[in-house]
C-alpha cells in the first residue's frame, strides 16, 4: 500500500530505528559503520516528508496557523532536549575545565539560540579529533531542520496563495511539486559544488541541507493518489530496492565521501522509497516489527543522549570506546532514551494543549534559560573558582599562551606596521629587525621564550608565522586527505620578501611541525632557487626532499648575513590533556601517566631530528636546540617537570613551558617573575 500521511505508518518508525541505530554503531566505532553518519540524512528525509504531509493537510482544510505549527514543534522537540541539556550541564559543570566549560557555554547558547550548526561550522569539522570533545555537536542537525521550518510553512502558504489566485484550486499541487522540485534540485547542485570547494559549510549550513528535506517534502506532494499508481505488484520490490539503497549508502560511504552532495542521493532516494513503499512485502514486515517500531519510538531521545555520554567518555579516557565498552553505552542510551520517551515526551505531549501562546511562552523560558547558563559559563571564564587550588594552578598554566597569536599568526601580516607582532626592543623606523621567528604554530610556541631571550640582548624581533606552514621553502606538504595546503604558498613569499626588507638580520629562528614534512608526501611549489642556492642543498639530499628544502632556506636566511637557530620538535603527547594531569594529581599519581616513554618519543622525531642535527653540524652559523633533551629523563617525557606544566595540548607548550624550556636549554639566563607566578612558583 502506498504510504498516507493521514494515519499512522509503522514502517517509518522502523525507518527511525535504522536512521538512530547507523548514526549510534559509527559514533560508537566508525568500522561497525562506516557510512552510518548518513542516518541524519535519512531523518532529513523523513522530517521533510512528515512535516510537509500535515502542513499540506492543513493548508488545503483551510486550518494551518503559524503559531499552531510552532506549538506543536515545541512540544515535540522541547521536553526531551530540555531534560538531555540539563543532564549534560551538571556533567560538564563537574567534568569539564574552565576552558571547556567555556566552548561548552557558548554551544550551549547557540543551541538556545537555534544557531548551533553556525556555531561548529564556525569552530571545526564535525569530523575533526577536536569535535569527539563537544558534548552539543550533535544538535547542529536540530537547528538545521529548524531553520527549515521557520521558512518552510512560510515557503508553502506563500506559493498555494499565488498559485490560487493564477492556476485556481484543482492545480496548485502539480505546480507547488514543480517548485520544491526546482528548489531541491538547486540545494543539490549547490551542495554537489560547496562539498568539494568548502566541506565543512556544506555538513553544517540550511541551505546545502535542504535538498534531503526537499525530497521528503517532494514525496508529500505526491501523496497518495500519486503512488497509488504504481502497481501493487511492483511496491515491495521498489521498497527492498529502497533498503538495498539504504544498505548502500550505510556501508559503502565513509567520512571520505562527499556527503551531502550527490553521494548522498543513494541513501536518501532510498529512504523515500521506503517511506513511500516500505508498508509492502518483507521491507514492511520487518520495519514494522515491534522491536523496529519500539526502537523508532525512542530515536528522537536516543539521538540526544547518545553523542553527550560519547563525548564525555572520549574526554575522560582519552579515547573512543572498546570492546565491552560499546555494548554498555548503547544499553545506556537505550535506557535513558526509553525512560525520557515515556516518562517525560509522552506525557507532556498527551496534556491539553493550554493554547499556542501560553505553550510558545513556556518554550521561550526554557530556551532563555539554556542561553542564560551557557552565557553565564561563557562570560565567567568557565566558573574557575569551583577547582580546588592545585587544578586551578595546572588549569592556568595550561591556557597561557603566546598573547600575539591571535593577531599576528598569518601571512597577511608579516609587513603590517602596527607593530602589533613586534617583540623585544623597540625597532626605530627604518631599520632592520634584529631577530624574526618563522614557522607554524610550533614556532608560535616559542615567542613568550624569545620575548625574554630579546629582552636580555636588547634586540627587536618579530612574529611572522602561520599555522599549518613550516618554514621549509620551496614545497607544499599535503594533508592527510591529500590536499595541498596552497596558503602555504603565499606564506613562503611573504617570507622571502620579509628577509629581502631586512637584510641586517642578526638572527632567523625556524620551528616546525618537521615530522610532517618525514610522513606526508610533498610537493614543488611556485619557489624557485638560483643556481648558488641549488649547488648548496644538493650536498644534503635528492631535490624534493625535506633536508634539500631546509639546506636551501637556511642557504637564503644566511645569505642576509643572520645566524640560524633551528629548534627540533617537542615530544607529542598523545595522552595528554589538562585534564588527564588534574585527575591524576588529584588522586595522588603522577602526570608522567600522561606523557610518553622516551623510546616511543625519540622515534617518533627521530628522522626530522638527525635532518636538522646535520644541518647545525655542517653549516657555519646554524645552531640546534633539542627540547628533548629537557622535556624528558632517562626513561620518561611529561607534561609536568619539576611540577610545572609545560603543555596546553598534546603537541604545543603553554607559554610557561615555552620560557621555561628555554632557560633549561640555556637560550635564557633567568625566568621572568610573573612566569614563576604563573607556575605556581615550582621551577
Amino acid at each position: 500500500m502506498a504510504a498516507s500521511s493521514d494515519h499512522y505508518q509503522a514502517h517509518i518508525d522502523g525507518l527511525r530505528a535504522v536512521a538512530v541505530s547507523s548514526v549510534l554503531l559509527y559514533h560508537l566505532s566508525p568500522d561497525l559503520l562506516p557510512g552510518g553518519f548518513v542516518g541524519v540524512d535519512i531523518f532529513f528525509v523523513i522530517s521533510g516528508y512528515l512535516i510537509t504531509s500535515i502542513i499540506l493537510r492543513e493548508i488545503e482544510r483551510g486550518e494551518f496557523s503559524m503559531l499552531r505549527f510552532l506549538e506543536r514543534r515545541a512540544r515535540r522537540l522541547l521536553p526531551a532536549l530540555a531534560v538531555v541539556l540539563t543532564a549534560t550541564t551538571v556533567a560538564a559543570w563537574a567534568l569539564l575545565l574552565p576552558e571547556d566549560l567555556v566552548s561548552y557555554g557558548q554551544s550551549l547558547t547557540a543551541t538556545g539560540l537555534f544557531t548551533s550548526n553556525f556555531h561548529f561550522w564556525s569552530r571545526s569539522g564535525y569530523f575533526d579529533g577536536a569535535a569527539q570533545l563537544k558534548p552539543l555537536l550533535h544538535t547542529w542537525s536540530l537547528t538545521v531542520e529548524e531553520q527549515f521550518y521557520l521558512v518552510w510553512p512560510l515557503l508553502l502558504v506563500g506559493s498555494v496563495w499565488v498559485l490560487r489566485r493564477l492556476r485556481g484550486a484543482e492545480t496548485v499541487r502539480p505546480h507547488l511539486l514543480a517548485l520544491v522540485l526546482g528548489l531541491t534540485g538547486l540545494s543539490l547542485v549547490s551542495a554537489e559544488i560547496v562539498v568539494r570547494t568548502a566541506p565543512t559549510s556544506a555538513f553544517f549550513l540550511m541551505p546545502y541541507r535542504a535538498w534531503e528535506l526537499g525530497i521528503g517534502a517532494a514525496l508529500a506532494l505526491i501523496g497518495a493518489p500519486g503512488l497509488a499508481r504504481i502497481p501493487p505488484g511492483i511496491r515491495p520490490f521498489l521498497s527492498a530496492a529502497g533498503l538495498c539503497a539504504l544498505a548502500a549508502g550505510l556501508l559503502l560511504l565513509s567520512q571520505d565521501s562527499a556527503v551531502p552532495g550527490v553521494a548522498a542521493l543513494v541513501p536518501t532516494l532510498g529512504a523515500a522509497a521506503i517511506i513511500a513503499f516500505g508498508g509492502a512485502g518483507w521491507p514492511g514486515r520487518l520495519l514494522s516489527s515491534p522491536p523496529m517500531v519500539g526502537i523508532g519510538l525512542i530515536s528522537y531521545a536516543a539521538y540526544l543522549w547518545h553523542w553527550p555520554i560519547l563525548a564525555f567518555f572520549h574526554g575522560q579516557a582519552g579515547r573512543g570506546v572498546q570492546g565491552w565498552e560499546i555494548v554498555a553505552v548503547a544499553g545506556m542510551v537505550i535506557v535513558l532514551a526509553t525512560l525520557t520517551t515515556w516518562c517525560i515526551e509522552r506525557p507532556l505531549r498527551a496534556r491539553p494543549s493550554t493554547g499556542p501562546w501560553r505553550q510558545l511562552a513556556t518554550a521561550a523560558v526554557v530556551l532563555v534559560a539554556m542561553v542564560g547558563v551557557g552565557r553565564a559559563m561563557w562570560f565567567d571564564k568557565g566558573w574557575i573558582s569551583r577547582l580546588d587550588p592545585s587544578a586551578r594552578a595546572i588549569y592556568e598554566a595550561s591556557i597561557s599562551r603566546n598573547p600575539l597569536r591571535p593577531r599576528c599568526d598569518g601571512f597577511e601580516r608579516a609587513f603590517s606596521d602596527d607593530g602589533f607582532c613586534n617583540f623585544g626592543k623597540a625597532k626605530p623606523a627604518k631599520a632592520p629587525f634584529d631577530l624574526v621567528v618563522l614557522g607554524d604554530s610550533n614556532a608560535d610556541q616559542w615567542v613568550p621564550m624569545l620575548a625574554e631571550y630579546t629582552r636580555e640582548k636588547g634586540w627587536s624581533a618579530r612574529q611572522v608565522t602561520n599555522s599549518t606552514c613550516a618554514p621549509v621553502l620551496g614545497v607544499n606538504r599535503r594533508n592527510v586527505a591529500g590536499n595541498l595546503n596552497h596558503q602555504c604558498e603565499s606564506y613562503q613569499d611573504a617570507v622571502v620578501e620579509f628577509l629581502k626588507r631586512n637584510p641586517g638580520l642578526r638572527e632567523v629562528v625556524l620551528a616546525g611541525v618537521w615530522t610532517s614534512f618525514m610522513d606526508m608526501s610533498i610537493e614543488a611549489n611556485r619557489i624557485r632557487f638560483d643556481a648558488d642556492v641549488t649547488a648548496f642543498a644538493d650536498r644534503f639530499g635528492a631535490r624534493g626532499s625535506f633536508a634539500w628544502h631546509m639546506a636551501a632556506t637556511i642557504s637564503l636566511v644566511r645569505r642576509t648575513g643572520a645566524d640560524v637557530l633551528l629548534i627540533a620538535p617537542i615530544v607529542s603527547l598523545p595522552k595528554f590533556t589538562p585534564a588527564c594531569v588534574v585527575k591524576a594529581i588529584s588522586a595522588g599519581r603522577s602526570a608522567a601517566e600522561c606523557g610518553v616513554d622516551r623510546t616511543e618519543a625519540e622515534e617518533s622525531i627521530a628522522a626530522p631530528t638527525r635532518v636538522l642535527e646535520r644541518l647545525a653540524a655542517e653549516i657555519p652559523g646554524v645552531r640546534l636546540a633539542r627540547p628533548i633533551d629537557v622535556l624528558c629523563d632517562n626513561s620518561h617525557c611529561s607534561p609536568v617537570r619539576d611540577d610545572v606544566l609545560l603543555y596546553r595540548d598534546f603537541g604545543h607548550l603553554n607559554a610557561v613551558g615555552s620560557v621555561v624550556l628555554g632557560h633549561r636549554l640555556g637560550l635564557i639566563r633567568s625566568i621572568p617573575n610573573q612566569i614563576l607566578g604563573a607556575a605556581g612558583g615550582g621551577v
